[in-house]
């Protein structure tokens, strides 16, 4: 009986992110603020990263407690410690649930033009705004909620059970 929001409007009002917990890794503060802003505005709970140790520890302590990050968004160059590359295949390692979107202000780099072959579900490319920003992670959560159906067993339990009723 209730309507289903329009696209724009999901994105807009943040239904499709609400609840959803994220850890941001930036070096540079004025982002990682920025970036928290945002995500916040959507309806996001929001952790803030500078390096790649203090993410690893971050979601360590999380899957400890068994609250882990639905998203870990990655920059890919931290000057002097881990970039987002490394940092998520260690996090990887730990998990093998991790989601994580690339971000960088290089769309040249190997790892930006190619996201999912090192194994990030979504990328974003800096500056950003809010609508941007949110129609990555919707993408992200829709196929993070996709993944999680077998439509093979579904679709031959359908078959069957349609078989079935039809024989009796």
């Amino acid at each position: 009986d209730q309507k289903i929001p329009k696209p724009e409007q999901t994105i807009k009002e943040g239904f499709f992110t609400i609840g959803t917990k994220i850890l941001v890794l930036d070096d540079e503060r004025q982002i990682r603020d920025l970036c928290s802003h945002m995500l916040k505005e959507i309806g996001c709970e929001v952790d803030l990263a500078q390096n790649g140790h203090e993410v690893v520890s971050m979601y360590q302590d999380a899957l400890n407690i068994e609250e882990p990050y639905d998203i870990v968004i990655l920059d890919l160059v931290i000057p002097g410690g881990m970039g987002g590359e490394e940092t998520f295949r260690v996090l990887q390692a730990m998990d093998h649930k991790a989601t994580g979107v690339i971000s960088s202000g290089s769309s040249h780099d190997p790892v930006m033009v190619d996201y999912q072959h090192y194994g990030f579900t979504g990328e974003i490319h800096k500056p950003y705004n809010i609508q941007k920003l949110s129609m990555v992670l919707y993408n992200v959560l829709r196929k993070k909620t996709l993944d999680k159906f077998d439509f093979i067993n579904i679709s031959d339990g359908f078959v069957s059970d349609f078989y079935n009723s039809r024989a009796e």
